[in-house]
């Protein structure tokens, strides 16, 4: 590292990366796409195996062959805490691990730089996202099977028509009760949650240190195999992480930020621990405009009874299989009635207030310290690449901590939800960071119309992230470590009467990227794009909650 650059240490050359996510299908069990429910949510999804992802062994010299070929440098490497410890806490899939090796030893061949990502979206597969265990649910007492018609979380696996799946309400699982009590237990328990003691920790501690030590799995196979900085260079803290119900002002009100992302039934945090009881909830419907989302009236949830809560017996049932032992003040039911936020017997809210002030990011800094020691009492020089909360400006990072790099995500919001290439836009980041003041008129202030104007919104929205990295984590390299374009985009009119087949320079496809490519570079910014898959499908595309971002189709 030489401030906000990467060197050659051979040569003193500048190296600017140019990369791929690979891959988005490790999101994924073999053989378990998000869009059928034949096995999923089975015997706690232990017996499953991610052997062959991002791509089976014996075709791994066609794939990073291609990858090089095309010009690729880095590989953003996924992998999840799910791969690794799915059949219990403390039990690793050596067959993955050493699979993952294999992998890691062809990307030498190749001159491929890696960093490791472990990847997680809304908590886990279970919870409507991916990346952590099955276990973690029935450990905290929440039961997935009931988790649809509670909304705990919305799940295409469960969905009713699954080729129907809204676009992007899978997003909307980091408010619903399942990801959100999740992260609050992951970040902040000991704060929040103090009477959830297992095995005599308290949650938080339990959930970290297994985290932790799934991920040192992947680190000490790289440095008994001599890869540590040959190829793989560094390690992502976390995908975008989430707060949880950490810092929410009143549990009875949704976010009052205008551009939070709402789509769909939206419950607050006091209606999710409603329905996750049982008990019927009228819950704000909201649909995604250009100007963000806007409220379209009301629903009412009937979970029929039914509880997102393991019963006594069943929590008894998963302790036993897993060996937990729970403190006796940490009973059954909903954990948010058991520390007095609420009364399900009464209905009532006690504590509105119980989550604000909380100060996310002193627990997220206190993470991210704990990691990077974890990492580095194996991979000493390992680079950090820290990756805050998407959209929001990182805080300030210690500087007791060195040789990280700045690895947010970007993506065009508008072409992401809409999949559409659209004659206008909105410089969201800079509206989100108070340029445009306040009050309605600043989305008429953030708007762009045009593709001129569009493509330089992009390099504006990506230049405040660049100098936001410098100011508040260092002067580090940045690496925008997504980036990408949906490639099922409707076509427009104008697309539709031209020669606008996906691979010509005129289709939306093209221009999209072109636009997302063209600000990377106007700010001489790293970047792995979002992503490589090679199984993506015709119809499903990555077979994961509707999305269809690989650069690579081979069908």
């Amino acid at each position: 590292l030489d401030g906000k650059w990467f060197v050659n240490r051979g040569t003193g050359q500048t190296v600017l990366f140019r990369g791929v996510n690979v891959g988005g299908g490790t999101k994924l069990p073999i053989g378990m796409p998000s869009h059928e429910r034949n096995g999923f949510w089975v015997d706690y999804d232990r017996k499953v195996t991610f052997v062959g992802r991002p791509f089976p062994l014996n075709e791994a010299d066609e794939h990073l062959d291609r990858l090089s070929q095309w010009g690729f440098n880095l590989l953003r490497f996924v992998v999840t805490w799910e791969a690794i410890e799915h059949q219990g806490p403390g039990i690793y899939d050596q067959d993955y691990l050493e699979y993952v090796v294999e992998v890691l030893k062809k990307c030498k061949n190749y001159k491929l730089k890696v960093f490791i990502d472990p990847h997680q979206d809304t908590w886990s597969r279970q919870c409507g996202g991916s990346g952590h265990p099955g276990w973690t649910h029935p450990l905290v007492g929440l039961d997935p099977s009931n988790f649809g018609p509670t909304a705990a979380a919305i799940v295409q696996n469960t969905y009713p028509t699954p080729e129907s799946f809204p676009k992007m309400i899978w997003n909307t699982n980091y408010q619903r009760l399942a990801a959100a009590t999740l992260f609050t237990l992951f970040f902040a328990g000991k704060h929040y949650a103090p009477l959830c003691i297992v095995n005599g920790v308290n949650i938080q501690t339990y959930l970290q240190s297994h985290y932790f030590n799934a991920i040192k799995q992947v680190a000490y196979r790289i440095h008994d195999n001599d890869l540590e900085d040959s190829v793989v260079i560094g390690y992502d803290s976390m995908n975008e992480p989430n707060q949880g119900y950490i810092d929410i002002p009143d549990i009875t009100k949704l976010s009052e930020d205008d551009i939070a992302f709402k789509m769909g039934p939206m419950p607050t945090a006091y209606e999710g621990m409603r329905l996750a009881s049982g008990i019927p909830t009228a819950v704000q419907n909201w649909v995604f405009a250009w100007n963000g989302p806007r409220k379209d009236g009301t629903i009412m949830l009937d979970p029929e009874g039914r509880e997102a809560w393991l019963s006594e017996e069943a929590l008894h049932e998963a302790c036993v299989i897993f060996d937990w032992k729970r403190d006796p003040a940490w009973t059954s039911g909903c954990i948010w009635d058991i520390h007095g936020i609420w009364d399900r017997k009464s209905e009532t809210v006690i504590q509105p207030e119980y989550f604000a002030k909380g100060q996310y990011h002193k627990y997220w800094i206190e993470f991210l310290q704990n990691y990077t020691e974890a990492i580095r009492s194996i991979h000493t020089d390992a680079i950090i690449f820290v990756q805050p909360p998407v959209i929001e400006a990182p805080p300030l990072i210690p500087r007791s901590l060195e040789r990280l790099a700045y690895a947010p995500h970007w993506y065009d919001g508008l072409t992401l939800v809409k999949k559409k290439w659209c004659s206008y836009n909105v410089d969201v980041v800079n509206l989100n960071r108070g340029k445009y003041g306040t009050g309605p008129l600043r989305f008429l202030r953030a708007l762009r119309v045009g593709e001129k104007a569009i493509r330089q919104c992009f390099v504006d929205q990506l230049q405040t992230i660049q100098s936001e990295g410098q100011a508040n984590v260092g002067d580090y390299p940045c690496v925008i470590g997504e980036i990408g374009i949906p490639f099922d985009m409707e076509q427009t009119s104008k697309s539709i009467h031209s020669d606008s087949s996906i691979s010509t320079p005129n289709s939306d496809q093209n221009k999209a990227m072109d636009a997302n490519m063209n600000a990377i570079e106007s700010n001489l910014l790293n970047c792995a794009i979002w992503h490589y898959m090679p199984d993506n499908d015709s119809f499903w595309g990555d077979c994961w909650n509707g999305e269809d971002l690989s650069i690579l189709q081979l069908e």
